[in-house]
């Protein structure tokens, strides 16, 4: 795994929302936009407007945390831990 690969995995998981979102994606794969921002009005009662859950999915993306796929005209993201897990796999070998 490349230096920069890994820290493009790091700085996605240093957030605690994109780590929220993936905990959901995993319980329930194949989720819209507008399912992931009800979601997370009814798990904690606040809104995330849409632009930043965007941002968010997208740099999950860009980290190869999520894929995406499309239903119509939806688009359904689902979460791949493989490459987490791999990074930390890394980044504990680099540290021991």
């Amino acid at each position: 795994m490349a230096e920069d690969t890994l820290d493009l995995i790091l700085r996605a998981l240093a957030h605690p929302d994109r780590r929220r979102l993936l905990a959901t994606l995993r319980q329930t794969p194949d989720q819209s936009l507008f399912a992931l921002c009800a979601a997370r009005f009814n798990e904690s009662g606040q809104t995330m407007a849409r632009q930043t859950m965007t941002q968010h999915l997208d740099q999950l993306e860009q980290a190869g945390l999520i894929v995406t796929s499309w239903a119509g005209r939806t688009k359904l993201h689902r979460a791949t831990p493989e490459p987490a897990v791999m990074a930390l796999a890394r980044l504990i070998e680099n540290l021991s």
